[in-house]
């Protein structure tokens, strides 16, 4: 409290939201808004679209709760094996259950195909993305295939009612971003063999300068760092200044101590520098985004009757309105991928959520049958609002100078031509 005198376990914006309020924020998504609240034996879910709203009880009962633990299971510890049958029919078999559960009987019948949902308890700690809407009857292995809710439905989440109600206010369009990037590893300084391929060991990650240096030609305007040069303190004095927040770093979840998760950054004298959580309540950031690129920043412990205290949370308290966070341990090198498509399409001027969707549509597009496992890119998470960005990089300015070019020289033969002809 004496160091971190703004310090909180509640989430901003407690102000109760009626129902003709919520269904205005429906109509101004066209989306259907799904919230969840776990109870000791029951899981109710309400679910509100422009022009109607439904309630559900679901019975917690123990086969659903085995089909959660499997469905987590498969999704944060993948089989080393990818051949292995069982552990594809284990995976298949529980997403479809738990979207058949949990999910199906709570979507409206010819309603909008973009959904708000509100998750609590367990809940807080699964993608609901990678479930199945259909049952899988083949017997071969093959991820691709599966019809996995992502395909049909556009998704974001958010902390509660109140908090998607204040957001808002806030500004939905930004014009020229800057960004502030922050990447693990500066190749210039790694020694041989230090390399990771997951971004919560404390070692080397070669696929963080991949994503810092896509990311600079993407949007351009910004400050771009990696190594020691990305430092916490370095975070801690530039943070507040950028429209965008992206930390391609090391991040370790805690689910047993409310205080213990962290963000891990370079430090040129100590090695390695922790922020965690709580620290962020003394930033003002004015950051309309903070993607948090690193391993388990969805992560934390589960207070009930408040969420999850994971290192996104903490970017909310500090007053960042959109975050992109990971719910479990990534791999280096489909992170990167992933990223590098998000801004593709972030400079498409897509809104936060549709650039995730469509980065992991294009992922499953290119991946085999095998490598198409969620695991690879179900993690990712968008909570917050649907933030549009208009991004000038140069080649925007690019094309309408070619453009204006072929004009002027198109012209030029058309004249020549009527007089030769003349």
């Amino acid at each position: 409290k004496e160091h971190y005198p703004n310090f909180n376990t509640t989430l901003p914006g407690d102000d109760l939201v009626t129902l003709e309020g919520v269904q205005t924020i429906a109509r101004k998504y066209n989306t259907q808004i799904i919230e969840y609240f776990w109870g000791d034996t029951v899981l109710y879910a309400i679910t509100i679209d422009p022009v109607s709203f439904s309630f559900q009880k679901i019975n917690l009962d123990v086969e659903l709760l085995e089909w959660l633990t499997i469905y987590a299971h498969e999704l944060k510890e993948p089989p080393n094996d990818l051949f292995n049958e069982d552990r594809f029919i284990a995976f298949h078999t529980s997403a479809y259950e738990v979207y058949n559960k949990i999910v199906a009987p709570c979507l409206i019948a010819d309603g909008p195909n973009e959904l708000i949902l509100i998750p609590d308890g367990y809940l807080s700690s699964i993608p609901f993305e990678s479930l199945i809407t259909q049952a899988f009857e083949q017997e071969i292995i093959n991820y691709k295939s599966l019809d996995y809710i992502i395909k049909s439905y556009s998704i974001r989440y958010d902390h509660s009612l109140s908090l998607l109600n204040q957001n808002l206010s806030r500004p939905m369009v930004i014009e020229e971003p800057n960004i502030l990037a922050f990447g693990f590893t500066n190749e210039n300084e790694l020694q041989p063999d230090q390399n990771s391929t997951s971004r919560n060991e404390p070692a080397e990650l070669l696929g963080t300068q991949q994503e810092i240096d896509a990311i600079s030609k993407l949007i351009g305007n910004g400050l771009f760092v990696s190594g020691t040069e990305a430092s916490e303190v370095a975070f801690k004095e530039n943070a507040s200044a950028y429209d965008i927040l992206h930390l391609a770093i090391h991040g370790i979840g805690d689910e047993k101590n409310m205080l213990g998760s962290s963000l891990v950054f370079k430090s040129e004298e100590k090695g390695y520098d922790s922020l965690y959580a709580y620290e962020m309540f003394n930033l003002n950031l004015k950051a309309q985004l903070a993607v948090l690129s690193a391993c388990e920043t969805g992560v934390g412990k589960l207070q009930k009757g408040e969420g999850v205290f994971n290192l996104a949370r903490g970017f909310v308290y500090a007053g960042c309105p959109s975050v992109v966070m990971s719910l479990w341990k990534i791999n280096d090198q489909y992170s990167a991928e992933l990223m590098q498509d998000f801004y593709s399409g972030l400079t498409d001027s897509k809104t936060v959520d549709a650039a995730l969707r469509e980065a992991k549509l294009k992922y499953l597009g290119r991946a085999d049958r095998f490598t198409a496992h969620p695991a690879n890119w179900a993690a990712f998470v968008h909570f917050g609002n649907p933030t549009t960005f208009k991004i000038n990089n140069g080649l925007n300015y690019l094309l309408i100078g070619s453009t204006i070019m072929l004009l002027l020289v198109g012209g030029y033969f058309i004249r020549n031509r009527k007089k030769a002809s003349v």
